[in-house]
């Protein structure tokens, strides 16, 4: 490279400097033009605004339109549906199961209040269905009467046991109950619950 072309990095470099001393020279500037300017600016930005919420509801009304069609499609089509749904499935194994991760975990308090729904409904067909799961298992070698193995039972009683001595220290201190449940959090609030846990568990300790 000639030093006669110079390079994109030394021409914003030298525009930045240029633009540095233009406003060094005129401090009041930017304010003062958006004094004068002010009814012009808030036109535009409300325009920008309406323009962004347009698009947003047009965007909106694009994927409910596919949605919609997928849905009409796969009623009208139910096996090729069925089929389509097994080649993703087969091809895709790991993508699959996370989908059906996210759906679970988006929708849970739904999918237990329909599940509640048509046992309430029908209690014996839920009955023959959980047999019909349970015959599975046996079928392919998973025992449905699941138990612990000694080492599982030593650590729950471990962690029972230390979760009654910590109830007992926070009673002693005058602290509530701890309620703690999971919840999907930023690792920021993460961190800070974890700080809480800290501090409570110090007082509960003295």
């Amino acid at each position: 490279m000639s030093n006669a072309q110079p390079s994109d990095h030394e021409r914003a470099a030298r525009l930045a400097a240029q633009r540095k001393v233009w406003n060094d020279a005129h401090p009041t500037y930017y304010a003062e033009y958006r004094e004068r300017n002010r009814e012009d600016i808030r036109r535009k930005n409300r325009e920008r605004e309406r323009d962004r919420a347009q698009r947003e509801r047009e965007e909106k009304a694009r994927r409910q339109k596919g949605i919609d069609r997928a849905r009409a499609w796969a009623a009208e089509h139910p096996e090729e549906r069925q089929q389509a749904r097994e080649r993703y499935k087969q091809k895709h194994p790991d993508a699959y199961k996370q989908a059906q991760r996210d759906y679970y975990y988006r929708n849970r308090d739904a999918i237990a209040e329909r599940r509640r729904a048509r046992e309430a409904a029908d209690p014996e067909k839920a009955n023959e269905a959980r047999r019909r799961a349970v015959n599975r298992a046996r079928a392919a070698g998973r025992d449905p009467a699941w138990s612990p193995t000694p080492d599982q039972r030593a650590t729950h009683r471990a962690r029972e046991n230390e979760a009654r001595r910590l109830q007992r220290r926070r009673a002693r201190a005058g602290l509530p109950e701890r309620r703690l449940h999971r919840v999907l959090a930023s690792a920021g609030a993460t961190s800070q619950r974890c700080r809480c846990r800290r501090l409570l568990h110090a007082k509960a300790e003295r």
